[in-house]
């Protein structure tokens, strides 16, 4: 993939994020193992494994 502009990287980033926080919210725990869990996942832009779009929807 070419490089992408800092602009679409931040868009990126920021849908990233607040997919990650609404399915750490849904989790049920509690906001210490959210924390700790969040820096343990990471995306994985285009190979399909999992839609940002598709998760935002819900």
């Amino acid at each position: 993939m070419g490089s992408i502009s800092k602009v679409v990287q931040r868009k990126m980033e920021k849908s990233w994020n607040a997919t990650k926080d609404k399915f750490l919210k849904q989790s049920g725990l509690a906001s210490d193992e959210q924390k700790r869990i969040s820096k343990q996942i990471f995306p994985l832009y285009g190979n399909g494994f999992f839609n940002i779009e598709e998760a935002q929807k819900n």
